[in-house]
């Protein structure tokens, strides 16, 4: 066929899941008595012409702590901290300390991740040239199970070109990442 479309749909029912966060480089390993996922995603894959390929992708997620009542919160600091037990963040002490995180979005899940793409090839020089690119969008997601370190929403816009020789034995390509920073 000329074009393929997915989806799905899923649930994840977690219990004990265990959390990682970090004091420099180091793990602190929590347990997130429980949470749960769950969404959709679909995908669709189409030939519009001879030479040109396109795909779009669209997903929603939500993942939340059902129950987590000792999650690792940073809270403006004091002076009277042990070694390991505090964090420095833009010249600012933090301690963590033990705080619910029930209802909280879980760390590194956005709500919404998106993707578009276009490839063009065709015939030149005896070989294939082809150039493409592609956009990849994601919601604000955190970092931590506090929500308190947030990633902003950003897109990305990727481009290529490259063309193959004749016995498809070697291929020179230009790759730009990110290109709009």
């Amino acid at each position: 066929p000329s074009y393929r479309f997915d989806v799905s749909a899923f649930y994840y029912d977690y219990k004990d899941m265990q959390m990682a966060t970090y004091n420099g480089v180091a793990a602190i390993a929590t347990n997130a008595a429980t949470s749960s996922i769950y969404g959709a995603e679909t995908q669709l894959y189409t030939l519009v012409g001879d030479s040109l390929t396109a795909n779009i992708g669209l997903a929603y997620v939500r993942g939340e702590y059902d129950d987590y009542p000792t999650a690792p919160f940073w809270v403006g600091g004091t002076s009277e901290l042990l070694p390991g037990e505090s964090l420095k963040f833009f010249g600012q002490t933090f301690e963590a300390v033990e705080r619910d995180a029930e209802g909280n979005q879980m760390q590194r899940s956005p709500k919404v991740t998106g993707n578009i793409g276009l490839q063009y090839s065709a015939a030149l020089g005896g070989g294939t040239l082809r150039v493409g690119g592609d956009y990849f969008y994601t919601s604000k997601f955190f970092f931590d199970p506090g929500n308190q370190f947030e990633q902003d929403a950003y897109g990305l816009l990727n481009l290529s070109a490259g063309w193959t020789d004749p016995t498809d034995r070697w291929t020179m390509s230009l790759f730009g990442k990110n290109v709009l920073d």
